[in-house]
């Protein structure tokens, strides 16, 4: 369901807010995008998306990083 996977999403970005380290990346492999990437909006900043396959499955490759404090970058 949507309201679990948002708070899957946002318990693991509030991790990973603390986890990253400064100039480190955390990247997630997904099927869609939409719903991950406005959750991670709040906590990291998107550095990359890519679309790959596997296959004939389509897979999205998203590189996030530590945001500064204060700081809301936009993605490129």
């Amino acid at each position: 369901r949507k309201k679990d996977l948002n708070k899957v999403y946002k318990e693991f970005f509030y991790q990973a807010e603390y986890i990253i380290k400064p100039k480190g990346l955390i990247a997630i492999l997904c099927i869609t995008k939409e719903q991950l990437l406005t959750i991670a909006e709040e906590y990291v900043d998107l550095v990359e998306e890519k679309l790959v396959y596997s296959g004939q499955q389509a897979l999205w490759v998203l590189c996030f990083k530590k945001r500064v404090k204060g700081k809301k970058e936009k993605s490129k």
